[in-house]
């Protein structure tokens, strides 16, 4: 039904590595920075797993790095309020 704030994920994202994930995290954004995939269905977790085992080093190594401006997104929102209540969700 949910997972809570992922402290497994953002230590993931912190050594630069993308993630996969379901839509049930406070992480949803981090496909739209490159730093990975959020998943709404399960069987498409498969075509995901193809996408990373075909990836090319130079694309891996795009992935890795724009954790850095996700991070900044994350941890610099406009409303901060609204960011500590939405990892309590």
């Amino acid at each position: 039904m949910g997972e809570n704030f992922g402290n497994a994920i953002l230590e993931s994202l912190n050594y630069g590595r993308p993630v996969i994930l379901s839509d049930k995290t406070p992480w949803n954004e981090v496909a739209e920075f490159g730093s990975g995939w959020v998943i709404k269905k399960e069987a498409k977790f498969f075509n995901i797993l193809k996408v990373c085992m075909n990836m090319a080093d130079e694309e891996y190594l795009i992935m890795s790095k724009s954790y850095i401006k996700y991070a900044k997104h994350f941890f610099t929102p406009s409303n901060p309020l609204g960011a500590y209540l939405r990892l309590f969700r």
